[in-house]
């Protein structure tokens, strides 16, 4: 039993202040009582000496503390005080519980947070999904349609008119692998660098398309209205002149991914080859009719125009003006032309007033001496009119009024084409180049005047006197 007149103690043991009260035969004062539990003749370890003490290796004394303090315990080890019993307490295996996975401390924050984070992801996603549907699919889609080729194949202008042409055109349009893409109907504006898609020439129609991989691009004898004559005839010019045009087109469509759908704008420029001023252009089978035709043609032949590009062009009816030593001589008149790519030979039926020929007969010898040096003359064309079923078509006329056509034509193949000629459809003709041949006059005027002798204008012009 506690005698009340114990008084309470405070011992401090390794920093903390351990309250209990003397037990029966325990003094505060002298904690050298009675022995307890065999350390008889054992001194009490000095709590602090060991810790005072630098460098020393001895285990600082620790203490225990169990619940509901009545008896303290010494040993001569370990300080064990605020024991329930006189037992020891037993040492701890030290072992520290294991710490949860990452994924299973993941798991249980969200079950606690459940909530928190489902009107955050609501919030999330009312915020992402106009963003993906708005912009980013839209972009996704254009960059696919901008990134895509547009080759042509062919293409033609055919049936024109002052206010119309019918237009035709072969392409592809070529998407990634895996993907499928619906193109409504769009209507494309063609137009010219200089005027931009506001300004067109003419507009075309496409219809739907479904875009699987590489889809072709039909437009198939479609007419169309020339909505700028000027821009019409800008863009013609330079498909004729050039060696590179470049075809622009714009138009804007609903593209469908699925079930996503955005406005797309398609804007494509394609390089061309052009038609390079019809380069390569030359006169074949020339020969001199006499006498005269009817409707007044005394020189015909082939001329063929060369079309590099991929376009087939239909003029109709071409008059050409025929030009000898920088001097008009008459007019050439080909029919029905149709210009497709490659070479295209087509005859033409000419008239040569001759008489404008001696009238400056000096300047012709002039311009063709380097020509005639070879045994060549160099004839030229360059356009007059283009009427197609009797009317005339003003763009292309103004187009080809401003190309000058040349080729060097051999003296002895108009030589040659002048016997066949003559041999089908005018004996007297020989006879006449026979007797020019063998006398003095006529044509051996004119072939002497190719070999270089003397007085070459009187000589050339008795010469002509004597085949007329």
């Amino acid at each position: 039993m506690v005698n009340p007149e114990q008084q309470s103690e405070k011992l401090s043991v390794d920093g903390f202040e351990a309250d209990f009260e003397a037990d029966e035969g325990i003094s505060s004062k002298n904690l050298t009582g009675e022995p307890l539990n065999g350390t008889e003749g054992k001194p009490v370890p000095d709590l602090y000496e060991a810790r005072d003490q630098p460098g020393t290796s001895e285990k600082k004394p620790s203490v225990e503390y169990i619940e509901d303090i009545r008896t303290p315990y010494w040993d001569t080890e370990n300080v064990v005080g605020a024991v329930r019993n006189l037992s020891p307490v037993e040492p701890s295996s030290g072992k520290i519980p294991a710490r949860p996975g990452f994924w299973k401390r993941r798991r249980q924050h969200y079950r606690r947070h459940w909530i928190l984070y489902t009107v955050g992801t609501v919030i999330l996603l009312a915020i992402l999904l106009p963003i993906v549907f708005l912009v980013v699919f839209p972009a996704i889609a254009q960059r696919l349609v901008d990134n895509a080729s547009l080759p042509i194949y062919s293409a033609s202008i055919t049936n024109p008119t002052p206010s119309s042409v019918v237009y035709s055109l072969s392409s592809s349009l070529k998407i990634p692998a895996g993907l499928t893409v619906d193109l409504k109907p769009i209507t494309l504006s063609l137009f010219t660098n200089e005027s931009g898609p506001t300004d067109p020439y003419v507009k075309v129609n496409l219809p739907e398309y479904h875009l699987k991989g590489e889809t072709k691009i039909n437009i198939t004898r479609q007419t169309v209205d020339i909505l700028n004559q000027d821009r019409f005839e800008e863009f013609m010019e330079s498909a004729v002149a050039s060696k590179k045009f470049t075809l622009s087109a714009s138009g804007a469509t609903t593209a469908y991914l699925g079930a996503l759908k955005a406005p797309i704008k398609l804007n494509k420029e394609v390089k061309l080859t052009g038609f390079n001023n019809l380069a390569g252009f030359e006169f074949t089978n020339v020969a001199i009719v006499f006498p005269s035709d009817q409707d007044g043609t005394n020189l015909v032949g082939n001329i063929t125009l060369p079309n590099p590009t991929v376009i087939s062009l239909e003029l109709g009816n071409v008059t050409l003006n025929m030009i000898i030593g920088n001097v008009t001589m008459g007019q050439g008149r080909i029919e029905n032309v149709f210009l497709i790519p490659g070479n295209n030979t087509v005859p033409i039926r000419a008239t040569f007033d001759l008489k404008t020929a001696i009238q400056h007969i000096g300047l012709i010898l002039q311009a063709e001496s380097s020509a005639l040096t070879k045994g060549n003359v160099v004839i030229s064309a360059s356009g007059n009119s283009t009427v197609y079923n009797g009317v005339h078509i003003p763009y292309y006329e103004a187009i080809l009024n401003n190309v000058l056509l040349t080729g060097e034509v051999p003296l002895i193949k108009i030589l040659v084409g002048t016997l066949q000629q003559g041999l089908s459809s005018n004996n007297s003709l020989i006879s006449s180049i026979v007797s020019a041949l063998n006398g003095t006059s006529g044509l051996s005027s004119l072939l002497g005047e190719l070999t270089g002798k003397s007085n070459p204008s009187s000589s050339l012009l008795s010469g002509l006197f004597s085949l007329l």
